[in-house]
């Protein structure tokens, strides 16, 4: 009875490849089930658990996800702290706007390469050594960083500032990458809403940290608050050793075999990456270039970074909402992204208004909403559908998340530069922007769609 005509049939649902459309029904044998590809199954998530956060985990994961939120907090605060002020700072010493996006974005760069790289390496380097070594290169580089205020030629300025990120950058990309995985092998049932807890506290450190940069400059200058910010981070280093336990390739080893080039070879994933990189990438750019558009409009250093700040608050606030929000029905995740995107596209059309400066607060508190709107359903809908994939399935998709968010952080701002110096209106750079991200993103989407429409037939 080993023949294949008296194998017995069962009935099986298949999703389509991506989980993005309606599903079909096929009659496959039991022998064929065990060879169905990771494309055809891995990209359509479960439900979430009806079950609270609370109820759901222990002391241990609670401690820990307080723990890798303050984290958050702490880098994209410490990431935050030269926006209001280093822009003035390398036109004081002889640069140009260009200048300091190769500085501040030279970070993203790394970031994404690092990623790529970390993402594959990380089962094998191990969670809690890369978490920490990244933490520990971050928060030195931090340091590193406030000691350029002693650095007066511009060359040099430059040169030591690039290097400096670059390596602040390989740190962020271990750290982000190994705490990504951490929530989801933590807590796969409630990604959405940790990631949304998470990102809530990213948009609180954007928020308080320009506030504080901009203060701290206009009293006592750029050294003490970048130094003491990199000595904070490097101190909390031992809580994390206490709290993060060690995750083994082992505990997966069933798992399915992930083929990034399968999940990648999709329109729709293409799409999220693109779209999400544009909506981050324009974030660097204003970062780097509305410190000197409000200078001209009368703001100082402090005001500039209440305005970077409305970012940050609107951003906390609607990503720790939305993250509860498209848990409760799937569909919702793709009416979100399209919505936020949208949404953040159109406030870029009149984020400037030269009358009523006051209206740019309004607008930043629009994009950060919108940002989370559209930035926090687009991580769950990448996930694979297995209820306990493999650390590289993981590792491999946070890489490439995090690799599109510092590449569009380090092209977006040189593009936008380069737009303003041609044009001369900071008005138009941050209008191309966004067209040039949903431009690239239905280009390549379109060609993917196209190839694979063509090898099908």
């Amino acid at each position: 009875m080993t023949g294949r005509e008296t194998e017995p049939l069962v009935k099986e649902t298949l999703p389509l490849q991506g989980g993005y459309n309606d599903e079909y029904t096929a009659t496959v044998s039991e022998s064929d089930q065990e060879a169905t590809t990771p494309a055809k199954s891995i990209l359509i998530n479960e439900p979430q658990s009806t079950t609270s956060l609370w109820d759901d985990t222990d002391v241990r994961q609670r401690l820990l996800l307080v723990d890798l939120m303050l984290m958050d907090f702490l880098s994209a605060f410490s990431i935050g702290i030269p926006s209001p002020f280093f822009s003035r700072i390398v036109i004081k010493r002889g640069g140009s706007i260009l200048y300091s996006a190769l500085i501040l974005q030279s970070i993203m760069l790394s970031f994404s390469i690092c990623c790529v790289i970390f993402g594959k390496y990380l089962p094998s380097m191990g969670i809690r050594k890369m978490f920490v070594g990244g933490l520990a290169t971050f928060g030195l580089c931090q340091v590193t960083f406030g000691l350029l205020h002693f650095v007066v030629d511009i060359k040099a300025f430059t040169g030591l500032g690039i290097l400096i990120r670059v390596f602040q950058g390989a740190g962020e990309a271990a750290y982000s990458l190994s705490s990504m995985t951490v929530l989801c092998k933590e807590y796969p049932a409630h990604v959405t809403k940790v990631f949304g807890f998470t990102e809530a506290m990213d948009g609180l450190g954007y928020l308080l940290g320009p506030i504080f940069g901009g203060g701290m400059f206009d009293n006592i200058g750029m050294l003490l608050p970048l130094v003491l910010s990199g000595s904070i981070v490097i101190l909390a280093i031992p809580c994390h050793l206490y709290l993060l336990r060690t995750y083994t390739h082992e505990e997966n080893a069933e798992s399915r075999e992930f083929n990034v080039s399968e999940w990648l070879y999709n329109p729709y994933i293409i799409s999220v990456l693109c779209l999400v990189a544009t909506l981050f990438g324009t974030f660097g750019y204003l970062d780097v270039a509305i410190t000197t558009y409000l200078e001209k409009l009368g703001f100082t250093a402090t005001t500039v970074g209440l305005v970077l700040s409305t970012y940050g608050l609107s951003y906390c606030f609607g990503a720790a909402l939305i993250g509860y929000v498209v848990a409760l029905k799937e569909w919702m995740r793709k009416v979100s992204m399209a919505v936020g995107f949208i949404g953040f596209s159109l406030v870029l059309m009149v984020y400037v208004p030269k009358q009523l400066t006051s209206l740019i607060y309004v607008a930043s508190s629009a994009l950060g909403i919108f940002t989370a709107v559209a930035s926090v359903p687009a991580f769950e809908y990448l996930l694979p559908s297995d209820s306990d994939p493999s650390l590289e399935i993981h590792s491999a998709i946070s890489g490439a998340w995090y690799s599109c968010i510092g590449l569009g952080m380090f092209v977006l701002p040189l593009i936008g530069s380069a737009i303003h110096k041609a044009l001369h209106s900071f008005s138009w750079s941050l209008f191309v922007l966004p067209c040039i991200g949903f431009a690239l993103s239905s280009i390549l989407a379109g060609l993917v769609y196209f190839i694979k429409s063509d090898k099908s037939s």
